[in-house]
């Protein structure tokens, strides 16, 4: 359980950042007694908060986002940076309202690319951004030497695997502990 000198709140203090060509998002830092600090989680939607592939109606869109809410509830410096092909086809704002009850921890979107590529540059962006974990199911997108930590899912379960979760608790917990 972190103590009250180690928890961070979130300070009314924005940055504009652009996501991409056509729309601004808010940053939102957060405010440590020890100065700004942040952590990010970079956000695959297919494989990680649903099922990926299958039958049409065999899964629920975002069925496992109530999962990510309680792991990071606890965590008020963590934010979401999506690196879903979804940010290809939808606003920001659509993008907060799929992902309900953790819509305002949206950060913003990596750039169109390569999503290894595009995760490392929103990190030389940002360096506010003190640590970062990315949630994916497709191993073959991140090549040998990434740099980020990588929790890697299984395509039919996401976060809804007991696993995952645990490593995901495991980097959380870490983070606020330094």
């Amino acid at each position: 359980m972190p103590t009250a000198s180690m928890t961070c709140a979130l300070s009314a203090r924005t940055e504009y950042v652009q996501a991409n060509a056509t729309s601004a998002v808010s940053l939102t830092r957060a405010r440590c007694d020890d100065g700004f600090r942040m952590r990010a989680v970079f956000l695959d939607f297919d494989g990680v908060l649903h099922r990926a592939g299958g039958p049409p109606g065999t899964s629920m869109p975002f069925e496992w986002t109530h999962e990510l809410a309680i792991l990071l509830q606890p965590f008020e410096d963590v934010v979401i940076v999506v690196h879903s092909s979804w940010r290809e086809q939808f606003s920001v704002e659509m993008l907060r309202e799929f992902l309900e009850p953790v819509g305002h921890r949206v950060a913003g979107v990596v750039a169109r690319g390569p999503k290894s590529v595009a995760i490392e540059s929103f990190l030389r962006e940002h360096p506010e951004i003190t640590d970062a974990l990315v949630l994916d199911d497709q191993a073959d997108e991140f090549p040998l030497g990434f740099q980020v930590p990588l929790s890697l899912c299984d395509p039919v379960l996401g976060l809804s695997s007991k696993e995952t979760q645990q490593q995901v608790k495991t980097w959380l917990i870490r983070g606020e502990a330094a």
